[in-house]
């Protein structure tokens, strides 16, 4: 809701005309994600949580190939996705995407950072994939992560870009989980945000245009290239074991947990609510 209201850059109050517009989203930001982190770091100190996250465990060097390539295949899908639906309805990526009003008047280079690259990477990932993943461990691990990457999606996205955040989401949940550790998750999901705004940089440069066409074609080529390198990375790191397997998925603790989740079904309200009403 928040972004939305600056979206619209109408009726901003006057603390916010004080500060460029930038600043503001990066505040959005810190209440979207370090907030409810911040809760649930507190209500998690008056309660030992018997269900394990990804935990902090050092992370593998060996795995680091396969966490870039797959990085720099997922913020190539998540855009050429985003730019096929948004086609579909007579848009452009760029007009659909939740940054492109921040990104559009030159704002500060630390404001973009802060607001499209560290706070969504360290807070989404503390949030959905150690504190939130918490929640979902009991009902196994494909439903656990699927939950957890759907609503980081809903916070985040539109409808346009809402499958590819989706998708790159549950991979980077994936990896922290795999390889036990939260240090992978931060790290492709690090490398993901940066890329993925250099794109959007490029598509705010060419959509609608012309060229824009050649541009997706190479782009579509690169996301193949780079998710063969990033599966051929995973086979090899599969034959070492050093990938973990997902726990089995539990029938009882799906319906509990995830169909009779408050705030799940709250979390697509609001994204309904935003995006359609």
């Amino acid at each position: 809701l928040c972004r939305r209201y600056l979206q619209s850059g109408q009726g901003l109050p006057q603390w916010a005309t004080v500060l460029t517009i930038e600043w503001p989203w990066v505040m959005v930001e810190v209440v979207v994600f370090l907030l409810p982190l911040l809760i649930l770091a507190v209500f998690r100190g008056h309660k030992k949580d018997k269900n394990a996250g990804s935990g902090f465990s050092k992370m593998s060097v060996r795995a680091i190939p396969m966490m870039l390539t797959l990085a720099v295949a997922m913020a190539l899908a998540n855009l050429l996705l985003g730019d096929l639906i948004a086609g579909l309805t007579g848009q452009t990526y760029a007009d659909v995407h939740v940054f492109s009003a921040l990104l559009a008047e030159y704002p500060s280079v630390w404001a973009v950072l802060f607001a499209v690259v560290v706070i969504p990477t360290v807070g989404g990932q503390l949030l959905f994939g150690d504190s939130l993943l918490r929640v979902y461990a009991p009902c196994g691990g494909i439903p656990a992560l699927s939950v957890c990457a759907l609503m980081y999606s809903l916070l985040t996205g539109t409808p346009e870009t809402l499958p590819g955040t989706f998708i790159s989401m549950l991979v980077f949940l994936y990896v922290s989980r795999a390889f036990n550790s939260v240090w992978a998750g931060l790290f492709s999901h690090g490398a993901y945000s940066v890329i993925h705004l250099l794109l959007l940089y490029v598509a705010g440069a060419y959509s609608g245009q012309e060229l824009w066409s050649v541009v997706t074609l190479v782009m579509l080529f690169l996301m193949g290239l780079f998710l063969y390198l990033a599966m051929h990375s995973m086979e090899q790191l599969i034959e070492k074991g050093v990938l973990c397997r997902l726990e089995h998925m539990r029938k009882d603790p799906v319906i509990n947990n995830i169909v009779f989740s408050p705030g799940l079904w709250m979390t697509v309200f609001l994204f309904v609510f935003n995006w359609v009403a």
